[in-house]
């Protein structure tokens, strides 16, 4: 890699959004018991994340084994940039934030287990910082050493590779930035609520979309969202497509004719 300043201010850029990310999440822990909680109480956002770490360790670990140390770094930085901080952190300040134990607890431990799995991963080509946050986190139950040099490099487990989470908090996902751009080519202003419609003639998605609800109200900053299998269209509406869906926001309150 030739050297370039802007590469520099890039990855300065990196660490200071794993610095960050990380004492949102010890602060948190102040606050919440760190408690592994049961498989029935985890999320769609929990079992999406957790599917797409395993598969970055095995590319990861793949990439090493065959010295292709630029693409492991490259994927250890887009999953930790793009999924982790930007997606799924965010996700989950909707359950740290709620009046449901249960939920916070499992919040906090996945992420605490996800944060160490990943600076496991991180730490041979960012040795200091990963030590540092690392000695601020609480031990998984697993981990006994007083060092990150010492922990065992993380193994695939194919028992939480989910793929069939992956591809629902996909479309989830691709409906919040499906709105997001809507409002900026249309100009409206993110803090402007409106009511959304999201049809799934199939019903196949119902149950997931159902789920993922709150997400969608408080990313997409919609109110009055409906979630319905049935296809007919509101009068004075915009119509956007995401996967097999159909999304429907009434221009009433948006548009004055």
């Amino acid at each position: 890699m030739r050297y370039y300043d802007s590469k520099v201010r890039a990855y300065r850029d990196f660490t200071n959004k794993i610095w960050n990310a990380s004492r949102f999440i010890t602060m948190n822990l102040e606050n919440v018991p760190f408690e592994k909680p049961q498989e029935a109480d985890l999320s769609l956002d929990d079992r999406w994340i957790r599917s797409r770490l395993n598969k970055v360790i095995e590319e990861v670990s793949n990439n090493l084994e065959h010295f292709e140390l630029g693409i492991a770094a490259l994927k250890i930085y887009d999953f930790i940039w793009s999924e982790f901080c930007d997606w799924y952190i965010e996700l989950t300040k909707i359950r740290l934030y709620s009046d449901d134990e249960k939920q916070r607890k499992t919040a906090i431990y996945m992420l605490v287990s996800t944060l160490s799995t990943t600076l496991k991963l991180l730490h041979p080509f960012m040795p200091f910082i990963t030590e540092e946050i690392w000695q601020h986190l609480p031990r998984l139950e697993e981990e006994t050493q007083e060092t990150i040099m010492l922990c065992n490099w993380p193994q695939v487990n194919p028992q939480q590779i989910d793929d069939a989470a992956e591809e629902q908090m996909g479309i989830v996902m691709e409906i919040i930035r499906t709105i997001r751009n809507m409002r900026a080519e249309m100009n409206i202003k993110n803090t402007k609520k409106f009511d959304m419609i999201i049809c799934d003639e199939s019903g196949s998605l119902l149950s997931s979309l159902e789920a993922a609800r709150a997400y969608i109200e408080r990313f997409a900053n919609t109110q009055n969202l409906t979630i319905t299998d049935n296809p007919e269209a509101p009068a004075k509406s915009k119509a956007l497509a995401v996967a097999n869906l159909r999304i429907y926001i009434p221009l009433d309150e948006l548009i004055d004719f």
